[in-house]
């Protein structure tokens, strides 16, 4: 399969950004964004949405500091979210790195629970990838910087034993959160990091298909060369995801505890978190099996719909080839997208949600793709585009007109 197109190739830059700032601990107060509400549910969900914002991130590490000192119950997963904050951090700071580093490796070793020890050091294997790696390297395989020891692949096997260990105590330990999808977040924009290495300058908007227009071929001796030609990580990343969302589903929610407020004002409680995390998981699941059928979907219609070429441009428009009249290479890559993509709409059903429009859109495309592959005009194709049609519908008059594009270039398909 073609590369990158498992990973949703995320366009952030894992460590790229490095400010010099004053240690957060030595902040103004008035500088700092200190989360409301007193548990560790809050910190984490403003971490989800931090965002490169500084100034967010080092409250989340002073608010993770008064937990620990006040010696919150969840101590460990406390500590997690305070590592994964510090090394965050560093990424901002060129000179005090290596210190902030060794403040996060001291934290980790405080840890106790295997879950939230093995998700740390996921997170710091991630960072050095990223930062003292791929962004430190040249394409001719020169370090720009501080020179490293080891390879890139160890590191990467580094990850998948601990990360294969967090999944193995997260079945056993029943433990869900959010920390867990910013850690397979990661690991995805740090394989696109890698797969787009040399073909775009940064600040510039990386696109999963540069490679195939622009890209510079590196020397086999590259410390990237071998990740570049292989699908292992990739395809590692998905089973990863898949293994984390079905413990996610397996979760009930009479199991957690439903906390509504906290000191009298309203917090997302933990069946939200649930909700939401299951939502993501299947997003980003059934987003990735979209990807993944764009080259045999795009080898199927160049033939069934296109292969009369220019010559018969103007000519009138003939029926699409019988299933009898395609060759077998051709039918083989019909039969991979449509099983992808029936694949990637189980799951955007896990996404949908009544309030999210959005959700219903992501659907309805991939039902079109879906009814494309089927016998022009056939019963069954006509079924597909109508589920589509109805939920574009909904979404648009729910959204004022915002997808009456798409719901006019289906209703021109009909």
């Amino acid at each position: 399969m073609a590369k990158r197109k498992i990973g949703l190739g995320h366009k952030s830059k894992e460590g790229v950004k490095k400010v010099k700032v004053e240690k957060p601990i030595e902040q103004p107060a008035e500088e700092q964004v200190e989360p409301e509400g007193t548990n560790i549910a809050d910190i984490e969900s403003l971490y989800r949405t931090w965002d490169g914002d500084e100034t967010i991130l080092n409250g989340i590490i002073n608010e993770c500091s008064r937990l620990e000192s006040a010696g919150n119950s969840d101590s460990d997963e406390v500590k997690c979210l305070l590592v994964f904050a510090i090394i965050d951090m560093s990424s901002f700071k060129a000179e005090e790195r290596e210190d902030w580093l060794h403040m996060a490796k001291e934290k980790i070793e405080e840890i106790d629970g295997k879950v939230w020890k093995s998700l740390s050091q996921c997170k710091l294997i991630l960072n050095e990838l990223s930062v003292d790696w791929v962004n430190n390297l040249d394409v001719d395989g020169n370090f720009i910087g501080k020179e490293m020891e080891g390879s890139v692949i160890e590191l990467l096997k580094a990850f998948k034993k601990k990360f294969n260990l967090v999944l193995k105590n997260v079945e056993k330990d029943k433990v869900v959160g959010p920390l867990f999808i910013k850690v397979l977040d990661g690991f995805d924009a740090l394989l696109n990091l890698i797969d787009n290495f040399g073909v775009v300058d940064e600040g510039d908007e990386v696109d999963s298909d540069a490679e195939e227009e622009e890209g510079i071929e590196l020397d086999q001796n590259h410390p990237l060369f071998e990740i570049k030609q292989s699908d292992e990580f990739d395809n590692y990343w998905r089973e990863a995801m898949e293994k984390y969302g079905a413990l996610i589903d397996d979760v009930e929610e009479s199991d957690l505890v439903n906390v509504t407020s906290i000191d009298g004002k309203d917090v997302e409680t933990d069946v939200d978190v649930l909700l939401d995390l299951k939502r993501d998981v299947h997003k980003k699941i059934g987003q990735s099996y979209l990807m993944e059928s764009e080259s045999p979907l795009a080898f199927y219609t160049s033939y069934a719909f296109a292969e009369g070429g220019e010559e018969e441009e103007d000519e009138e428009e003939e029926d699409a080839p019988t299933d009898e009249e395609l060759p077998h290479e051709v039918k083989e890559a019909r039969d991979d997208a449509k099983r992808l993509i029936l694949t990637a709409i189980e799951h955007l059903k896990s996404y949908q949600s009544q309030e999210d429009p959005q959700s219903w859109v992501d659907l309805a495309e991939a039902e079109i793709s879906y009814g494309n592959l089927l016998t022009v005009d056939s019963k069954e194709q006509e079924e597909w585009y109508k589920k589509a049609e109805i939920k574009l519908r909904r979404a648009n008059d729910v959204g004022h007109g915002k997808w009456q594009d798409i719901l006019t270039s289906l209703l021109g398909k009909e």
